[in-house]
C-alpha cells in the first residue's frame, strides 16, 4: 500500500530493454562467420541470413554450427522447451539446419554436452564442455558464447579491428549480437578443467545476430509518460549501441539529439565519442563523388565532431544525450563524477517536454548489481525512481526502486517487485502511475476531510459552550460522528483514477501549499457561514435564547432549544460539502459524480436532514430535537427505539427545557438557511477549483514563494526541531523549579541505583 502512494510521485522511470520495451521473443536473423571466405570477401557490413543456410545456398561452418546447437542450457518438459529466449532461438535454428537432439537436449549429431557453465553476469559469458565421437575418434571442445567484448578479450590471437566495427555497425541497426568461440581440450583435462581455464585461449568462430523489435505500444506508452512529467531512462544488459537504436525508436532519446558514448581507453581514462547512426553515415558518404571530396568531407566531419564534443561539455549545450557502458559507469562511480551526468542541469524540464540537457539516458552492458547502483544514484538525488523489468537480472533494481513493476508475471521478478502483472505491455505501467497518483490524491483528500472537519467542529463546539453551554441531541452525535464520518471516508477512498496520465506530478507533502491553503480556506469559510447563520437566527422575532440552570454534565437537557438544531444542520451540510469538494477529480481522478458510492452516501446523509428541516412536530423531528414540540417529545419517550439505545441516548423524556412550547423554525428562515448553505457550497467549490486547483496554488505559489514538497519537508523538520527544543527547555525549567523548592525525583522501575535529588545537590551540580 505504501508503495502505491510512492508510485504517484515517480518522476523518473528506469526500463530494462529486452522483454520490457522490446518483445520477449527474439528472431535469429543471420551470422557473420569468421572463416576465410568471409574474411577474404570483406563482407563486414552484411549478415549471412539464416534463410540462406536453411535453403542450402550456403553451408554454415561446422564448428560455428556446433556452437550454435550445443551452447545452451535448454531443457525439455514434455514437448515444451524451457530456457532463455536467446538459447531457444539458437536451438530452433539448429533444428532447422538438421541437428537432431536427444538425451534431454544434451546430445545431437554425435556431439554430447559433458559440462555446462551457466551465464555469468560478471563475465558476460556462458560455456559448455562437449565431446565429439566420430569414426572411433573422440575429441573434446569448449564452446563459449557471450558479449563480443567478453569473448574477444579471451581469444588468441587478437581479433581484427574490423570485427569490432562490424559489431558496432549491426548494434546501431538494432541487432542483438553475441559472439561465439571455441577451443579443444585434452582428455586428461576434462575432469579437472575450471571455468576460467576453459574460457581462455579461444579461437573466434563468428557472430550471431538476433532481431528484437520494440513492442507495438512501447513508443506510445513512453511518450505518454514523458508527457506526464516522468523522465525515461534505459538500463540494459545488452550492448549500449543496441540500446541507443531502441531508445531512439521509442523516444527515450529524441531523434534530433546528438549521442555521445563514454568509453575507457587503454589508460583507463574516460573518453566521449559520438555515436553516428547508420542513416547519417550513409547520407554523408553519398555527398562525396571522389576520393578527395570524401577526404575533405571526412576532415570536416571530424572537425564537426570535435566541436560537438565541446558543446556536450558546455553547460549551455542542448540537444545532446549521453550513453555509458558498465565499465565506464563503474569508473565514473569510483571517481565520484557520475552524478553530474545524471540530472537536468538547467530549468529546461517543463510539463510535457523531454529534458534536453546533455545527460545519460542509456546505460548498456550493465550487470544486475550495476542496475541497482543506477537506481540508488537517482534516488540519492531526491528523485522518486521507478523500475520496470521482466527478468531475474532486474530483481535487485525492482526491489531497490521506490516502486517496481515486473511484466509478464515471471516468478523471479514478481517475487522481488512490489507490483507485478501478467501483461507484457507498458500500458500496465501507465495504469500503475495513474493509480498511484489517484491513490496519493485520495489519501490527502481523506486526510484533509478529517482534519478540516475536526477543526471546524471543534470550534463550533467551543461557540456552543460560549453561547449557553449547548449540546447536540444524542442521536445527532451518533449520526454526525459515527455514521457520516465512517461512510464518507469509505466513499472518498473509492475515487477512480483519470483515464489519462496527467501532465503534472501531484503534491506529496502534508504541509504542501495545496493541503494547507485548501484546509485554511475551508475552515475560515464555514466558520464565517456559521457566524452569518447565527446572526440571522438571533435577529428573528420568534427566537428565544436558551437559558438553563442545570449543571453542564446534564448535557441531555441542553439540546432543547433553537440553536442546537442549527449547529447540527450546518455540521451535516459542511460534512457532505467537504467530501464532494475534496473529491474533485482535477488531473488525477475522475469527477466526484462518477464515484457512485460517494453520490449514494451523500444522498443518504443529506436527505434525512433535509426532511427534518422541512417537517414540523413529527416523531422523527423530536427524535433529533429539530422542529420539535413539547407534546410530541413527551409521547416518544415510550418508543421501542429506546430498547436499542443506552440510557443517555434515549429519545423523548418527561421534562421539556426549551424556552417555548416548540422549537419550530419559520418557513422564511428555512429558505434563508438553505440559500446561504447552498451559496456557501457554491463559493467553496469555485474557490477550490479556481484557486487551489488553479494556477495560483499549482504554479504561482511554488514558483514565486518557493513553497513546494522539498521546502515543506524542510519546514516540517525545522518545526519539529523547534518543538522538541521548546519542550526540552520547558521540561528543564519545571524540574529546576521543582528541585529549588526541595522536591525529590521518585525512583523509576529498573533504576534502583538512582538516588533522589534535592535542591542542594542540583545547585551543586
Amino acid at each position: 500500500v505504501d508503495r502505491m502512494a510512492l508510485a504517484g510521485k515517480i518522476d523518473l522511470m528506469c526500463f530494462d530493454k529486452t522483454g520490457t520495451i522490446t518483445k520477449t521473443g527474439l528472431d535469429l536473423i543471420g551470422f557473420l562467420p569468421a572463416g576465410n571466405k568471409a574474411a577474404m570477401s570483406g563482407s563486414w557490413d552484411e549478415l549471412h541470413p539464416l534463410e540462406g543456410y536453411i535453403a542450402g545456398e550456403e553451408e554454415l561452418e561446422e564448428m560455428l554450427a556446433a556452437g550454435l546447437a550445443l551452447t545452451h542450457t535448454v531443457s525439455q518438459l514434455g514437448k515444451q522447451l524451457i530456457g532463455h529466449q536467446v538459447e531457444l532461438r539458437m536451438v530452433e535454428a539448429a533444428e532447422q539446419l538438421g541437428w537432431k537432439y536427444k538425451d534431454e537436449m544434451r546430445a545431437a549429431n554425435g556431439w554430447t554436452i559433458a559440462k555446462q557453465w551457466t551465464f555469468d553476469h560478471q563475465t558476460m559469458t556462458m560455456s559448455v564442455l562437449t565431446v565429439r565421437e566420430c569414426e572411433e575418434e573422440k575429441r573434446n571442445f569448449v564452446f563459449v558464447k557471450g558479449s563480443f567484448e567478453a569473448v574477444s578479450s579471451r581469444c588468441s590471437p587478437r581479433l581484427d579491428e574490423r570485427w569490432k566495427r562490424a559489431v558496432e555497425l549491426h548494434s546501431k541497426r538494432g541487432c542483438y549480437i553475441i559472439a561465439m568461440a571455441c577451443k579443444s581440450v585434452e582428455d586428461e583435462e576434462v575432469m579437472t578443467i575450471s571455468r576460467q581455464q576453459a574460457e581462455a585461449g579461444l579461437a573466434f568462430l563468428g557472430l550471431i545476430a538476433f532481431r528484437n523489435e520494440p513492442k507495438v505500444d512501447s513508443a506510445e506508452c513512453i511518450q505518454q509518460m514523458q508527457h506526464g512529467g516522468v523522465e525515461c531512462i534505459m538500463v540494459t544488459g545488452d550492448s549500449a549501441l543496441t540500446g541507443v537504436a531502441v531508445a531512439k525508436t521509442v523516444g527515450i532519446i529524441p531523434e534530433d539529439h546528438l549521442v555521445f558514448m563514454a568509453k575507457l581507453d587503454e589508460k583507463k581514462k574516460l573518453a566521449w565519442t559520438q555515436v553516428v547512426s547508420e542513416d547519417r553515415k550513409v547520407a554523408s558518404e553519398a555527398d562525396g563523388s571522389d576520393g578527395a571530396e570524401e577526404e575533405r568531407a571526412s576532415k570536416g566531419k571530424r572537425a564537426r565532431t570535435e566541436e560537438t564534443k565541446e558543446e556536450a561539455r558546455d553547460e549551455n549545450s542542448m540537444k545532446t544525450s549521453l550513453v555509458v557502458s558498465g565499465d565506464a559507469f563503474e569508473h565514473m562511480l569510483n571517481c565520484g563524477s557520475i552524478s553530474e551526468f545524471l540530472h537536468c542541469r538547467k530549468s529546461c524540464r517543463v510539463r510535457g517536454r523531454v529534458c534536453e540537457c546533455p545527460r545519460v539516458r542509456v546505460f548498456g552492458r550493465m550487470t544486475p548489481q550495476q542496475k541497482v547502483q543506477v537506481v540508488r544514484e537517482f534516488a540519492n538525488s531526491l528523485r522518486t525512481v521507478g523500475m520496470c523489468g521482466d527478468g531475474g537480472n532486474d530483481s535487485g533494481a525492482l526491489r531497490s526502486a521506490h516502486a517496481g513493476l515486473a511484466l509478464s508475471g515471471r516468478a523471479e521478478a514478481s517475487v522481488a517487485a512490489p507490483f507485478s502483472t501478467d501483461s507484457d505491455s507498458l500500458a500496465a505501467l501507465n495504469l500503475l502511475l495513474r493509480e498511484g497518483r489517484a491513490s496519493l490524491c485520495t489519501s490527502f483528500a481523506a486526510y484533509r476531510f478529517l482534519i478540516v472537519r475536526g477543526i471546524v467542529w471543534t470550534q463550533a463546539k467551543n461557540i456552543m459552550f460560549l453561547i449557553a453551554g449547548l449540546y447536540l441531541p444524542p442521536l445527532g452525535y451518533l449520526y454526525l460522528d459515527l455514521i457520516s464520518t465512517s461512510l464518507f471516508l469509505w466513499a472518498i477512498s473509492l475515487s477512480k483514477p483519470s483515464s489519462r496520465l496527467s501532465p503534472r506530478i501531484p503534491e506529496g507533502s502534508l504541509l504542501g501549499p495545496q493541503n494547507v491553503i485548501s484546509a485554511t480556506i475551508s475552515v475560515l469559510l464555514y466558520l464565517l457561514i456559521l457566524a452569518i447563520l447565527l446572526a440571522i437566527l438571533f435577529s428573528r422575532s420568534w427566537f428565544k435564547p436558551f437559558q438553563s440552570g442545570d449543571a453542564l454534565y446534564k448535557w441531555q437537557t441542553r439540546s432543547d432549544n433553537y440553536e442546537s438544531p442549527l449547529f447540527f444542520i450546518w455540521a451535516i451540510w459542511f460534512t457532505v460539502d467537504l467530501a464532494l469538494v475534496y473529491s474533485n477529480g482535477h488531473l488525477y481522478r475522475l469527477p466526484w459524480w462518477k464515484n457512485q458510492a460517494l453520490v449514494v452516501v451523500s444522498l443518504l446523509m443529506f436527505t434525512p436532514i433535509l426532511v427534518l428541516l422541512l417537517l414540523n412536530g413529527t416523531d422523527y423531528n423530536c427524535a433529533f430535537k429539530i422542529n420539535c414540540d413539547m407534546v410530541t417529545y413527551f409521547k416518544i419517550s415510550s418508543s421501542p427505539v429506546n430498547m436499542f439505545l443506552f440510557p443517555y441516548e434515549r429519545i423523548g423524556g418527561e421534562e421539556w427545557h426549551a424556552p417555548s412550547e416548540n422549537t419550530f423554525y419559520s418557513d422564511g428562515f428555512k429558505v434563508v438557511l438553505l440559500v446561504i448553505l447552498a451559496l456557501g457550497s457554491l463559493l467553496h467549490a469555485l474557490v477550490y477549483s479556481k484557486v487551489v486547483l488553479g494556477p495560483v496554488v499549482q504554479d504561482w505559489v511554488p514558483m514565486r514563494l518557493k513553497w513546494n514538497d522539498s521546502s515543506a519537508q524542510i519546514g516540517f523538520e525545522m518545526l519539529s526541531l523547534k518543538f522538541h527544543q521548546a519542550y526540552s527547555m520547558l521540561q528543564t525549567s519545571l524540574f529546576s523549579c521543582f528541585f529549588k523548592v526541595g522536591g525529590k525525583v521518585p525512583l523509576q522501575h529498573g533504576d534502583q541505583d538512582m538516588q533522589p535529588m534535592t535542591g542542594n545537590t542540583y545547585d551543586t551540580q
